[in-house]
């Protein structure tokens, strides 16, 4: 069986970008103003391009992600089927795509009972910023509530990234390469070899942060 996608909502774009229009023109070797609405553009797409390819948010930004319920422990569900033959399997954690995590919102759920929005008190359970990716559990002694069975019906809202002033430099290296490469070529060009290092270069960086050294 596929693993369904995952289902988010930019809420808050960054405020800043890892990334300034003089240091995208400083190593396109640019001194001119002509360009700088095309840069600010290049750089916020550059950076959502990198941050999908990497998993990581760069700065900080909030999102709501969608889920069809809240996550049920392994054991009870081997328990109702009567089943022994699986070892036993972790505890009932909500885990979010974006990271690194910097804080949790809310998070809200469709009672069963009439179908209107509940909020979940945030004493009903626990934020894991250190965790990779970041994850939410119930809290000691607790457990999530019953959602009513229908798409998106748990929603949870949260901010993920670094300050701008944080940011690692390999993001900016990424970021930089991929908008200097779109610079020089500003159509859909077959360039060879050097496209092919661009694309090596960027996916050895980018494959750093997903491997969590910068979260």
């Amino acid at each position: 069986m596929e693993t369904p996608p995952v289902k988010l909502e930019l809420v808050t774009a960054p405020a800043t970008e890892p990334v300034s229009v003089a240091e995208a023109k400083l190593h396109c070797r640019v001194d001119i103003s002509d360009d700088d609405a095309w840069f600010t553009a290049a750089i916020a797409a550059a950076r959502a391009a990198c941050e999908t390819q990497s998993g990581a948010s760069f700065v900080t930004q909030t999102w709501r992600q969608f889920f069809p319920s809240f996550p049920v422990v392994m054991d009870d569900w081997l328990r109702e089927c009567h089943r022994t033959d699986f070892p036993a399997q972790g505890e009932a954690a909500i885990e979010l795509a974006k990271s690194p995590l910097q804080s949790v919102a809310s998070i809200t759920y469709v009672s069963p009972v009439d179908g209107s929005t509940v909020t979940l008190v945030s004493t009903e359970y626990l934020v894991d910023t250190k965790a990779n990716p970041g994850v939410i559990v119930p809290a000691y002694g607790k457990s999530w509530p019953e959602a009513r069975k229908q798409r998106n019906a748990v929603t949870v809202q949260y901010s993920a990234g670094v300050s701008a002033g944080s940011v690692d430099p390999r993001v900016k290296q990424g970021v930089l390469m991929l908008v200097a490469h779109w610079f020089e070529n500003r159509e859909a060009v077959n360039v060879g070899n050097i496209s092919k290092e661009i694309e090596m270069s960027l996916g050895y960086l980018m494959g750093q942060l997903w491997n969590g050294t910068l979260r």
